[in-house]
C-alpha cells in the first residue's frame, strides 16, 4: 500500500497529541506494519520494538495469526459479559471466565489473586 507521507504528518501534528512528547519542535515518525518484534515505519525503516512488550499491549509480538484467530473465534461466540448480573447473592459467570480462570490465577502472582468466601 502506498502512502502520502506529508499528509500523515501534516494529520498527526493536526490532530494527535503524543503522550510525554515535546511537541514544538516534534516530527511525527509514521510506522505502517509490525511483525513479530518489529516495526517498519512509512519509509520502509525497521526498527526493533523494544517499548510496547510488556509495558503496553504487544508483549507476544504482531501479527501472530494464532492469537487474531482465537480473538475472532472467542468474539463471535461471546465477546463480552459484564459478569455482573445479580441472581440471589451471586453473579452470573460466563463460560469464558470460567473456563481461563484456572490457567490465569495457575500464571498470576499468589498476591495478586484475591480470596474468595464460599
Amino acid at each position: 500500500m502506498t502512502y502520502d507521507k506529508a499528509e500523515l504528518v501534516a494529520l498527526d501534528k493536526k490532530y494527535v497529541w503524543h503522550h510525554l512528547t515535546q511537541h514544538k519542535n516534534f516530527e511525527p515518525a509514521i510506522y505502517v506494519k509490525g511483525e513479530g518484534m518489529r516495526i517498519t515505519d512509512i519509509d520502509g525503516k525497521t526498527y526493533l520494538d523494544a517499548v510496547s512488550g510488556g509495558v503496553w499491549t504487544v508483549n507476544v509480538g504482531y501479527g501472530r495469526k494464532e492469537i487474531v484467530d482465537a480473538v475472532a473465534k472467542q468474539m463471535m461466540e461471546m465477546c463480552y459479559f459484564a459478569n455482573g448480573i445479580k441472581i440471589k447473592f451471586s453473579t452470573v459467570p460466563s463460560l469464558p471466565v470460567s473456563m481461563n480462570s484456572p490457567t490465569a490465577t495457575s500464571t498470576a502472582p499468589s498476591s495478586a489473586i484475591a480470596p474468595t468466601s464460599v
